[in-house]
């Protein structure tokens, strides 16, 4: 089996945090190798829009190039070889060193584009000299071939002679590929998400290759701002909207004005775009500014002036719905408008809200299909509103609307057989979600209608899937997400069909925690640990490990054959010994435990963070105190939000102690006696403790077991069960209060545009959130007792008791501290004060309190404190009779009338005009806990740049 490389693009990383976290074909792509590429991806010659360059006569089977040899540890001296092209699957090509065979399994997979290929020759270009470069083959072959070096450097030589080289254009093709005629910063107009009869000014955020971050900013935008969530195209922390340059959301500047399209800009920007689209209809050169994105941007194709006057109103086109939540059909569509720049016009589905779901679009636009389309290609075609899908005719539709088709020579023409066939079932590419356009994901051609490719994403169920035309620019070669440097996004979807657990399909979904904690990471983790065992004993003298058996690990860590494996786990009935022996498990377990917990606290210290926000920002609004759930003193909302920001900061402290004295098992073997490690160094016990204490190094950890049986003391995982459960206790705590207060009145959690808060009370706003808190919170609540069992029940040097109860236990709990504290963070990145309702609870009881310091002010001035007692009573039971008889307000200078208040009425009158008077050492007391505790104990845990949560469900 083939090597894989993971080689990147660096010009564009501009996008991707973490290059581990994309997709990068592995599994595919050795697959395909067994097949004899059978089955295979969309070749990079079959996507016309989408590549600025072809590299079809560049990068092909048998072409040699120059590449980076990383086998030798030097300094200065780049070490460089030659390797042949055998295969080409989108961006990645198969390749196998000059001078190898193919039995020796030197064989690699490659991107073409990465920064570690050259063309044969570059190296002496560079540095007629050699200094620092040498030509050198990779260890491997230089060991085997050390005997006839002499005769292997001549056969090399010669096969190099014989091949076919890069060419030189492969540099000029490969710098054109990754420029943009766009800048980051540039202003571009941008169609409304929201109301498609809208165009928003805009700036470019980021660019990768082709495709642009696009969004609205506070600079542009008309109006107060607010960070709405539903509307993903402000520019809101985190916000992210990626469409292709010649995307149909994004036009020149002035584009709006000169074609009467609705425009939401601040009047600056108005009068700017009138003189440029005043300037276009004379004729005249338009007076761009600097930064303003301009038609010579894009690259539309050209259209022919006859068949353009051709287009008229009404006439009718079958439509993919851009603007649509699933891209499954075509529509029934007109022309609506005719539109001044050439080639452009407003579209719509034919139905009463026509006009309202209209959609700009360039005629040429692979959205729109002929009439007919759909019938012809066997695909489903929505009628409009009164019409059967399954019966209408165009023909007598047309004659009863008194219509005729969009002319058929206005569409684009059906490519070549050449190309066509170049798409087949089963190939593999990368595509865009429309519905989710920061999404790109593996994905393969499930149907071909024509020129439409039905893409089904990988690992999604069919109800996902999406219609692409195959000039569309949301599809790419595989490949392409690595070398631009952007994310791919990978994610199996839950099946109707069979049970999944909703941690992973419905509240943890896109966590990281899903890959820490699968199959493939626990897999490579034992790899990786016997990677790490090999290298320290041969650190430590043992002479039994090569350098050549550690490479050969390194080379197949990442390559599961997964039905092999299950096989054997069937076989076996043991899923450790099926990769080959028991030695990792309880340690990957650990390090995997470990890494979620590390993220698990830094979403931890972001939810207190927007809490101690919200305490802060509510520091002096006034409410009132309750205990037993009855009105009390005043308070402030932000000294009650920091009594929330302290349970929960007792629970994050608690798991964060826990990480810093957790303990890995280390290197003890089969029952704990390292007999067997004693044996291999000679009887040497301070190497078997060097041993020990290398891998434990090597895997991150601080701290291991000095003693263990098979398995590590399960007392470990009760204290993180338990660190954990302390987070559900203060989670349903806060957000049981959350609720009461939303009946009360005074809060109200974030209610999404299109939520639902009852299905029989439509009116109601069901604090829903809060709820799932509670219910998630229970779970983690009850989880230590199962844990303290499982401790328990554990006999002697190991028994199989703890094994599939922890298995289950512990992901689950580590997954539903996730969903937990993702739902907190977006509750409180979203709660609400009532303000008004809150002042009338105050004011309800206000006057009251102002009775109490009457009591002392009279009591201080020498008016016996007894008969004050009673006069007060008297006054507090009178004004509360009264307001439950009428429900008027209390008029605390009415309650006071009284003579026997003339010494103190003006004092507790002024006193109650302001309430914070009421509330002590609330607002202090808010600011320094949030300064002096929560601040300096999440401090080294938190991302300032975490973007806000939106929750899928």
């Amino acid at each position: 089996m083939s090597t894989f490389r993971k080689n990147i693009h660096l010009s564009t990383t501009n996008v991707l945090r973490d290059y581990n976290s994309t997709y990068l074909w592995k599994e595919q792509l050795h697959g395909f190798e067994k097949k004899n590429f059978k089955t295979s991806c969309v070749p990079v010659t079959a996507f016309s829009l989408n590549l600025i360059e072809s590299f079809s006569d560049i990068v092909k089977e048998g072409v040699v190039f120059e590449i980076k040899v990383s086998d030798y540890e030097t300094e200065d001296v780049e070490v460089r070889w030659f390797a042949k092209v055998l295969n080409v699957c989108g961006y990645r090509v198969l390749a196998r060193y000059i001078g190898a065979e193919s039995q020796e399994k030197e064989d690699f997979w490659v991107n073409i584009l990465s920064n570690e290929i050259y063309c044969v020759g570059d190296a002496l270009s560079k540095d007629p000299d050699m200094k620092k470069f040498v030509y050198s083959p990779p260890m491997k072959l230089n060991m085997k071939n050390e005997s006839n070096l002499e005769n292997y450097l001549s056969n090399t030589m010669d096969e190099l002679k014989d091949s076919k080289a890069l060419a030189k254009t492969y540099n000029k093709c490969k710098k054109n590929l990754f420029a943009s005629k766009f800048s980051v910063g540039e202003r571009i107009e941008l169609l409304n998400y929201n109301d498609s009869q809208q165009l928003r000014p805009a700036r470019i955020q980021n660019i990768c290759g082709r495709r642009l971050n696009v969004l609205v900013s506070k600079q542009d935008f008309d109006g107060e701002w607010n960070e709405r969530d539903d509307d993903r195209q402000l520019q809101n922390k985190g916000a992210e909207y990626w469409i292709d340059q010649e995307s149909f959301f994004i036009f020149p500047v002035g584009w709006a004005t000169s074609n009467g399209y609705s425009l939401d800009a601040k009047k600056e920007y108005k009068k700017h775009t009138e003189k440029i689209a005043s300037q276009i209809e004379k004729g005249e050169q338009a007076n761009y500014a600097e930064k303003d994105v301009t038609p010579q941007h894009f690259q539309r194709p050209s259209l022919n002036k006859d068949n353009l006057a051709k287009i008229k109103v009404g006439q009718k086109l079958e439509l993919i719905d851009p603007l649509a939540q699933q891209f499954q059909d075509l529509k029934v569509a007109s022309v609506l408008k005719v539109l001044n720049s050439e080639g452009y016009v407003v579209i719509g589905m034919d139905g009463p809200d026509a006009e309202e779901d209209s959609v700009p679009l360039y005629v040429s636009s692979p959205f729109i299909f002929p009439v007919g389309y759909a019938k012809q290609y066997g695909l489903k075609l929505v009628t409009p509103p009164g019409y059967d899908d399954d019966t209408f005719n165009w023909e007598s539709y047309m004659k009863t609307t008194k219509s005729e088709p969009l002319p058929v020579e206005l569409f684009k023409p059906m490519p070549s057989q050449e190309r066509l066939n170049s798409f087949k079932v089963g190939s593999k590419l990368e595509a865009a979600d429309m519905c989710e356009n920061q999404l790109v994901c593996p994905a393969s051609i499930k149907e071909i209608k024509g020129r439409i490719l039905n893409v089904n994403f990988d690992g999604w169920d069919s109800e996902f899937d999406e219609l692409y035309d195959i000039d569309s620019h949301d599809i790419f070669p595989t490949g392409w997400c690595e070398i631009h440097g952007l994310e791919e996004f990978s994610q199996k979807m839950a099946s109707e069909d069979k049970f999944e657990s909703v941690l992973s399909t419905r509240y943890c979904k896109t966590s990281p925690l899903i890959r820490i904690l699968s199959e493939t990471n626990k897999a490579t983790l034992w790899r990786q640990l016997w990677i790490w065992l090999a290298e320290s004993e041969k650190e430590l003298g043992l002479k039994q490990v090569t350098q050549e058996a550690i490479d050969e690990m390194k080379k197949n860590r990442d390559v599961f054959e997964w039905e092999f494996i299950r096989s054997e786990e069937r076989k076996l009935k043991h899923d450790v010994m099926a990769h080959n022996h028991a030695f990792g498990k309880d340690n990957a377990d650990l390090i995997a435990y470990r890494d979620s917990i590390d993220h698990i606290l830094k979403r931890f210290a972001t939810v207190i963070e927007r809490l101690s926000t919200f305490s802060l920002n509510n520091k002096d609004v006034v409410t009132v105190g309750r205990t037993h759930y009855q009105t009390a003193s005043l308070v402030t909302i932000g000294k009650r939000g920091v009594l929330w920001a302290q349970e929960l900061l007792m629970a994050f402290q608690s798991l964060a102690e826990f990480r810093d004295k957790m303990r890995f098992r280390g290197i003890k073997g089969a029952t704990g006696t390292q007999d067997s490690f004693l044996t291999l160094f000679g009887n040497d016990e301070s190497k078997v403790e060097e041993l020990d204490e290398l891998v434990t190094r090597k895997a991150g950890f601080s701290q291991r077991f000095v003693i263990t049986g098979q398995t590590y003391s399960r007392q470990q995982d009760a204290q993180l069960i338990f660190s954990l459960s302390l987070l559900g206790a203060a989670a349903k705590k806060v957000c049981t209060d959350i609720r009461v207060l939303q009946a009360f009145g005074e809060l109200l959690e974030p209610f999404e545009k299109d939520q639902i808060g009852s299905s029989a009370m439509p009116y109601k706003k069901n604090p829903m959130k809060s709820e799932r808190c509670c219910s998630l919170a229970r779970k983690l609540i009850n989880s230590p007792q199962e844990a303290l069992t499982i401790l328990a029940d554990q006999g002697l040097e190991r028994t199989l008791d703890d094994s599939a109860g922890r298995r289950i236990l512990i992901p689950d709990c580590l997954l539903t501290a996730e969903a937990l504290l993702t739902t907190l963070q977006n509750i409180f990145e979203g709660l609400t004060v009532q303000t008004e309702n809150v002042r009338k609870i105050v004011d309800d009881e206000i006057a009251f309190l102002g009775l109490e310091k009457a009591m002392m002010m009279l009591t201080e001035d020498g008016v016996d404190r007894q008969k004050a007692h009673h006069v007060i009573r008297e006054a507090a039971l009178s004004a509360k009779a009264l307001k439950d008889s009428t429900g008027a307000r209390i008029d605390i200078r009415q309650t006071m009338a009284d003579p026997f208040f003339d010494s103190v009425r003006d004092r507790v009158v002024s006193l109650v005009e302001n309430p914070i008077n009421f509330t002590g050492r609330c607002s202090s007391q808010t600011v320094n806990f949030v300064n002096n505790e929560i601040l300096p104990t999440i401090g080294k845990y938190l991302d300032k740049s975490a973007a806000k949560v939106q929750l899928d469900v």
